[in-house]
């Protein structure tokens, strides 16, 4: 396979489009597929989006192959929005290339429901295996103030049932939640959401999502509780596709445990105090007991010390 390509092209006001008149008899062993269209903040870089903001600039990109083998040949290429097109021209292909095309000149978007269409050999000189995958659409609105806000993050002892669990026991299965809300107005739109523990995905997908709701998300897997301080992190957009005039409020997140329970028996013991101060000596590993690292930077210091004790004083529940 050829090495992976990025091409550009230039704008529909600048371009002269060129019409091919002569197609090889050895194109017909290759096969031009337009895979998939999206929105981005820069030419080939920047943020995907999935819904720009109104008055907000963005660029049209679309990811492509070219099955077969044969020589280098040239096809039409354009890409238009609600059916104008924003830029186009001949480009060379190679067959077994996997690359992207994109737009140069940026569009701003404006209110509404819209339409990208790319299309390769627009004009249809490529004789091709199928002529049927030519081309990609993308439909978008323009989401001028949607806010996607990540409200509350929690466990349960069952999948959007069951009772709201605050510290687990050890081996206990849970099921974290989050509650959220999107305001604004608009078309339903998608985005990524991901929910963590201690920094590992535990389940994450793309989503539907429709402005005005409030409803609640949820992971279909228990998570098995371990001892030790842990952290449940939601985000939701959490591949910064939507654009919204609020962006600090798209992730909930609880930590909970008992610092300084070694054993997981829901208690802090002098000997596991023992253990937390010589960890923080020097003497033994934070691994030892990882309940003592709540801020999981493999040390124990003074904060997490004190408070092993309150909870040996007071009881970690």
């Amino acid at each position: 396979m050829n090495a992976h390509r990025t091409r550009s092209l230039v704008t529909g006001a600048a371009v002269t489009l060129v019409l091919l008149v002569g197609v090889s008899a050895a194109h017909a062993q290759v096969d031009l597929e337009a895979e998939r269209a999206y929105l981005r903040t820069e030419p080939n870089a920047g943020n995907e989006v999935g819904s720009p903001a109104l008055g907000q600039q963005i660029y049209f990109h679309l990811d492509y192959n070219v099955a077969g083998s044969g020589e280098v040949f040239e096809a039409q290429v354009s890409a238009r929005i609600d059916g104008e097109e924003h830029c186009g021209g001949v480009l060379q292909f190679t067959p077994g290339e996997v690359s992207v095309i994109w737009c140069p000149g940026p569009w701003t978007a404006t209110a509404g429901n819209h339409t990208m269409r790319w299309e390769i050999d627009a004009n249809q000189t490529v004789a091709e295996v199928n002529e049927n995958n030519n081309v990609a659409e993308r439909m978008f609105p323009t989401g001028a103030s949607v806010d996607m806000d990540a409200l509350e993050a929690y466990m349960r002892t069952a999948v959007n049932d069951g009772e709201e669990v605050a510290l687990p026991a050890v081996g206990q299965q849970v099921y974290f939640h989050v509650d959220y809300q999107v305001t604004g107005s608009g078309e339903p739109f998608e985005a990524e959401v991901s929910a963590r523990i201690d920094g590992e995905e535990h389940c994450g997908g793309v989503l539907q999502f429709t402005p005005g709701e409030a409803s609640v998300l949820f992971c279909p897997n228990a998570w098995t509780a371990t001892a030790g301080v842990h952290t449940l992190r939601w985000d939701i957009d959490s591949g910064n596709v939507v654009a919204e005039p609020n962006e600090s409020d798209n992730v909930a997140q609880v930590t909970f445990g008992c610092t300084g329970d070694c054993s997981g028996d829901g208690q802090v013991a002098i000997n596991e105090l023992v253990t937390g101060v010589d960890i923080a000596l020097g003497n033994q590993a934070a691994g030892s007991c990882p309940a003592f690292d709540k801020d999981r930077d493999d040390k124990v210091a003074i904060n997490e010390l004190i408070a092993a004790v309150n909870n040996a004083l007071s009881g970690c529940f």
